[in-house]
Formats: structure tokens, sequence, C-alpha cells
């Protein structure tokens, strides 16, 4: 009884690290297009306001 509750445990912890590996994963990816679009001269700048607080 006590093996399946540590292996339940750890299969839970494996799981859940995935899903926050891959949800960094997406966020890292928005954050990133942030920048790049924060960096490039030609967006105008009232497009970058809400786009700054983003990576914040």
């Amino acid at each position: 009884m006590e093996n399946e509750k540590k292996r339940d445990s750890s299969i839970g912890g494996q799981i859940t690290a995935g899903v926050l590996h891959k949800f960094n994963n997406v966020l890292q990816g928005i954050i990133d297009l942030a920048e790049m679009v924060d960096a490039d001269p030609s967006v105008p700048e009232k497009s970058k306001i809400s786009m700054k607080a983003i990576p914040d």
C-alpha cells in the first residue's frame, strides 16, 4: 500500500512537471514575441503599449 502511494505521488509529480514545462514553453514564446514587437521600430508606439506589460 505504501509503495503504491509513493508510485502514485511520483507519477503525479512527473505529470505536473510535464504540464508546467509545456506551459512555460508557451509563455516563453509569448514573451519572446512581445520583446520582438517592442524592439521593432516599424510597429507604432500605440501598438506597443499593451505588449510592454507581457514580459513583466
